[in-house]
């Protein structure tokens, strides 16, 4: 990584003032006879060229005005891994010195890409991810990575939310949710964003028709069907919520919107061991994924047990 040594655009030869590194790269070419090459060597390095920040003892290479911070291949991963043993303090040493010298650099020098070179990249890994083996090594190697780190606990470790409290969590989410809720619909009004679906129906398009009507995941086909008038009943719901505290069921929390869930789904069953109140998140969770329907269920046959054992 290459580390600019010019400290000012005025000549340290001369004084002269310059407004830019190529005003003065014409002006020690043509007043001092000089290189900009050699100027960065002689005047600005002082004749001394640097060493490897890894502690190798080599010489880096220098530019017109940079120089390299590391010998090539010594900035992590590279050929300098060689000298130690890997167990060692000084190996450990070596590996902390790279990084703290590569991060420091970044604070100091955040990088900074042309629009030319952005879109450069995005072409090149359009087209590096078009290979369908290539990105199954990706994913394969994220995957592993993610595993390893989160059996070691440097995942846990490093979370940001590790020494939050719950409100602070939720906090923050909230507000990076609304910050991108309001992005969106920013981009919506003015054009920048259009929805994929926009003047299309199922007869126009294969994606909605999979995805409507008697296809949708969450297609009801008892929708039409009416609710028991227990199931409205002020007294009943007032029953069931007080013996469950006034709590979801199955997260515990009691500052949410609780919903009454029929157990077995059946709307016309208003019996006392089918209904059970939950918060809208997790009525959608038990109705949406068939392990958590399945483990809620036995949670509520206990609890009724337990209702009906004690009344007894």
């Amino acid at each position: 990584m290459a580390k600019n040594v010019l400290k000012s655009l005025d000549c340290e030869l001369c004084g002269q003032s310059c407004k830019s590194t190529e005003g003065l790269s014409r002006h020690i070419r043509l007043k001092h006879d000089m290189s900009s090459l050699d100027y960065t060597y002689k005047v600005l390095l002082k004749g001394i060229t640097p060493t490897c920040t890894c502690g190798c003892g080599k010489e880096v290479k220098v530019y017109s005005y940079k120089v390299n911070e590391c010998y090539r291949g010594h900035s992590g991963g590279g050929n300098w891994q060689t000298k130690y043993d890997k167990d060692s303090e000084e190996y450990k040493t070596a590996v902390a010195k790279v990084s703290k010298s590569v991060k420091e650099y970044m604070v100091d020098n955040p990088p900074t890409f042309s629009e030319e070179t952005k879109e450069k990249h995005s072409k090149y890994m359009k087209e590096l991810l078009s290979d369908p083996e290539e990105r199954e090594r990706r994913r394969v190697k994220m995957q592993d990575t993610k595993i390893e780190q989160s059996k070691s606990g440097i995942l846990s470790d490093k979370h940001f939310t590790k020494n939050k409290t719950k409100e602070e969590v939720d906090s923050i989410y909230h507000k990076i949710g609304k910050k991108a809720s309001n992005t969106k619909a920013v981009k919506f009004e003015s054009g920048e964003l259009i929805s994929w679906n926009k003047g299309k129906s199922k007869k126009t398009d294969v994606r909605i028709e999979k995805t409507s009507g008697n296809n949708h995941y969450r297609f009801n086909p008892d929708k039409d069907i009416q609710y028991t008038e227990n199931f409205y009943d002020r007294e009943y719901r007032k029953l069931l919520m007080e013996q469950q505290n006034g709590k979801c069921l199955k997260c515990g929390d009691s500052s949410k919107i609780l919903c009454l869930h029929h157990v077995d789904e059946d709307k016309k069953n208003d019996d006392f061991e089918n209904l059970v109140f939950v918060c809208r998140s997790c009525h959608s969770k038990i109705h949406n994924n068939e392990d958590t329907k399945n483990l809620f269920n036995k949670v509520v046959t206990t609890f009724k047990q337990n209702i009906i054992l004690n009344k007894i």
